[in-house]
């Protein structure tokens, strides 16, 4: 539970449910394994009481999503337009993408590196994880587009790397004295991860 008078910064977990492809097959129990693994961690951002909140953007208006994202303590999701948001978190807040197999994508790591923003890719490497989407018309998408069951162990360390960064800590405290980190990593079944941090 959070501390009285804590103030409560939100880990964003972008939900797709409302879309055709890409969506994270077990998106409730990816927030519940990542917020009680915050819990038990010690690795919550300097200052703040930690919750992770499933959120779906497109059912918010602009403003409504700007608002949000701008105190968020991260973003977490599967590659989408949504994460364009990254561009407007604060200092310090990182991002952590989903990936398929398919998917080659390097938009929002370079974003995040040309922002000098902590972020950290999972990418699933199990067939088995993965289901087939279709369009409205019952035509089947490209592989870049099948929904994921994201392996909650591999995230939730991978998480854990990113809130415990020197450069994820020092954006906290800066916005802690204005009130008075790039990592990268593939893994997939079993649940393993490779973090590697960015040379300074």
């Amino acid at each position: 539970a959070a501390e009285p008078g804590a103030r409560r910064r939100l880990l964003l977990l972008l939900s797709r449910a409302a879309s055709s492809d890409r969506r994270i097959l077990n998106e409730e129990e990816l927030r519940t394994s990542l917020e009680g693994r915050l819990r038990h961690s010690g690795t919550p951002p300097v200052g703040s009481a930690t919750e992770v909140r499933l959120v779906e953007l497109g059912a918010l208006s602009s403003r409504e999503q700007l608002s949000l994202v701008r105190g968020a303590a991260g973003l977490i999701g599967a590659h989408g337009a949504a994460l364009v948001w990254n561009l407007f978190l604060p200092a310090g807040a990182p991002v952590l993408e989903l990936l398929n197999r398919a998917n080659a994508n390097a938009y929002y790591s370079n974003q995040c590196r040309w922002q000098r923003r902590g972020y950290a890719a999972w990418q699933n490497n199990d067939p088995a994880r993965e289901v087939q989407a279709f369009d409205a018309d019952g035509r089947l998408l490209d592989p870049f587009r099948w929904h994921l069951r994201a392996d909650v162990g591999a995230v939730g360390a991978l998480l854990e790397g990113l809130l415990s960064s020197p450069r994820h800590r020092a954006g906290e405290a800066a916005r802690a004295v204005a009130r008075p980190g790039m990592v990268e990593a593939r893994g997939g079944a079993p649940a393993t991860a490779l973090l590697e941090r960015r040379k300074k």
